[in-house]
């Protein structure tokens, strides 16, 4: 059985009612639905589509994180645990026709990578700027994980609150011990982020000396005045090293991605780093540009150990 969640319902409904000429100026998750609905009928797989108590023994393929299934319990093991029959697709934010592929769950811990491919981010045309160490710069911003009960990791159950908020107090405390308040420590918040989670942040937090960033400002407005920035999750971590700054994180369980090809891990060297400390900016793109694929390419990438086996 094969476990269809979150893509494009009415295009669905379009090709299981044969309809012609279902789309004319079609999205990138449209394309990516007709792909992968056409090679399932094509070999004949039976499979359901946005099916929630689903058997995480199916194979599923899912399209993005789908935040109202959070609390059912099968749902949760994709994040916490790995699925040798799971496929989570995502957009990517370096190239619009490309989207990531997670293979066995969507937390970085428990995926099969593909290979690196050298280069990979020359074909497909990402650039980046090489590391720029602003000695003169003392300004540090942390970027801040989301919590939200609507978005990405947190707000699965109600104790996870306070997990996020002792996880940041100990990437502060850590901070603290290395840089002895001699840097001014800015605040990068998601710009998604509920308010009220924002003020309890601020009034809990439990250090006056921080400072923040307005919610909308840009990743590239904080890469020009920061020194450095620390980031333990997120696609923060790959706009950041495309642009040359500096990244450190302490803990990179709740990420999607790894955050060793992009950030340097703990605090120790946070004062007086080299460039041959950090992170390879090529390996790092390479690395990220190796787990997307075209969404024409998806569905043959999924399939690709039953096509061997025909």
């Amino acid at each position: 059985m094969y476990n269809l969640c979150n893509f494009h319902e009415l295009t669905v409904v379009n090709l299981l009612y044969k309809k012609q000429n279902i789309l004319k100026n079609d999205s990138l998750l449209q394309q990516l639905t007709i792909h992968i609905i056409e090679y399932l009928q094509k070999y004949e797989f039976v499979y359901v589509f946005q099916k929630l108590h689903f058997n995480i023994n199916d194979f599923n393929i899912h399209f993005g994180i789908v935040p109202r299934y959070k609390r059912n319990f099968e749902y949760n093991q994709l994040f916490f645990s790995g699925s040798n029959r799971f496929f989570g697709i995502s957009k990517s934010i370096l190239h619009e026709n490309y989207v990531m592929i997670s293979n066995g769950s969507w937390n970085h811990n428990y995926k099969k990578y593909y290979p690196i491919i050298e280069n990979r981010r020359i074909k497909l045309g990402v650039t980046f700027n090489s590391y720029n160490i602003k000695t003169y710069c003392k300004q540090i911003t942390v970027f801040i994980q989301n919590y939200s009960k609507k978005e990405y990791w947190f707000g699965w159950e109600d104790e996870d609150f306070h997990i996020w908020i002792s996880r940041e107090k100990q990437v502060l405390n850590m901070l603290f011990k290395e840089i002895n308040f001699d840097y001014s420590i800015y605040i990068k918040f998601h710009p998604k982020m509920d308010k009220k989670y924002i003020e309890y942040f601020k009034n809990n937090i439990g250090f006056d000396v921080l400072k923040y960033h307005e919610l909308d400002v840009t990743v590239e407005k904080v890469a020009t005045e920061s020194y450095c920035c620390i980031v333990n999750s997120g696609f923060s971590a790959v706009e950041l090293c495309k642009l040359g700054i500096p990244i450190f994180y302490l803990d990179d369980y709740y990420s999607t991605i790894p955050m060793k090809y992009f950030a340097l891990k703990d605090f120790h060297k946070i004062r007086n780093f080299e460039i041959v400390d950090l992170p390879c900016q090529k390996q790092a793109i390479d690395f990220i540009t190796s787990q997307m694929f075209h969404v024409e390419e998806v569905s043959k990438k999924i399939f690709e150990e039953y096509i061997q086996k025909c």
